[in-house]
């Protein structure tokens, strides 16, 4: 009895470090998810657009968005935007909106964003 009454907290300590050290590191992998390169930008409007909420790690989510958007020549492009679902963050593209995504190309019509600005707000200001 002696030896479970040491043993018992021990082991309950050590597991207590190892869940505190995971999570910390879960987070900060979390916060970095979708940081990509800003290589090269791309414009145009918005046709469709398709969101997902995914679990990341217990109460951390991300949010996946793949628009799919037409430039001023009629070329359509698809572009993956990830980022962390944060208190009050909302990350909504309507239909018709132009952006400007600024990231890097996967492939030839794949563009991965790291920051995309709505420019039509923008445009009407000036």
């Amino acid at each position: 009895m002696l030896v479970a009454a040491i043993v018992i907290p021990i082991l309950f300590t050590i597991f207590l470090f190892i869940v505190k050290k995971d999570k910390k590191k879960y987070r900060c992998e979390w916060e970095n998810v979708g940081t990509i390169k800003e290589v090269s930008s791309l414009r145009g409007k918005i046709i469709k657009q398709l969101s997902e909420k995914k679990r990341y790690y217990q109460h951390l989510y991300t949010r996946k968005i793949r628009l799919t958007i037409e430039t001023k020549e009629g070329v359509q492009y698809e572009v993956i935007f990830e980022k962390p679902i944060k208190d009050g963050q909302d990350y909504s593209f309507p239909v018709g909106t132009i952006i400007h995504a600024h990231g890097q190309w996967v492939e030839t019509l794949l563009f991965h964003a790291n920051r995309i600005e709505k420019r039509d707000v923008v445009e009407r200001l000036n």
